[in-house]
């Protein structure tokens, strides 16, 4: 008899458990770019204002859940109870035509940080635009949290 299945179809959920960024190889990121992302993301941590964040760059990225493509307040919604068992610090998802964010407990903030970012929209869904408004996003969610956590150089 096969085994049951541990996996629930989408992929963020299962890497962002334990690791600060979800970015699906076909998002064509960089290994410098993903090391540049998790060392901003890892001073949002050491800063005490956690941020995760999933670059959903295609449809196939979502696994089963492909009817939130370009959906990305549906999607960090759903992501973001997903993970509330486990994770309960703030999340953005990137997506091509912009960002959602979900803060368990923290709504109202959530709503807040997600108008703040709608002047920082990715200016293409390439890899190089993706990165750029994911850090500068990260960047104005740190401001927010009167941080100022930032990638070292």
């Amino acid at each position: 008899m096969p085994a049951a299945a541990l996996a629930d179809g989408d992929p963020g959920s299962d890497v962002l458990l334990d690791q600060n960024l979800f970015a699906p190889w076909d998002a064509n990121l960089s290994t410098a770019q993903q090391l540049r992302l998790g060392r901003q993301l890892d001073a949002t941590a050491a800063a005490g204002a956690p941020v995760r964040v999933a670059i959903i760059a295609h449809r196939d990225d979502l696994g089963t859940i492909t009817p939130l493509w370009l959906a990305p307040q549906t999607y960090a919604s759903y992501l973001g109870t997903e993970l509330s068992l486990a994770y309960g610090g703030r999340l953005l998802i990137v997506m091509p035509n912009g960002f959602g964010v979900f803060w368990k407990g923290h709504a109202a903030a959530a709503a807040k940080l997600e108008q703040l970012l709608s002047a920082v929209r990715p200016r293409s869904g390439s890899a190089a635009a993706l990165v750029a408004a994911t850090s500068a996003a990260v960047q104005r969610i740190e401001a927010a949290a009167g941080t100022g956590a930032h990638a070292p150089a």
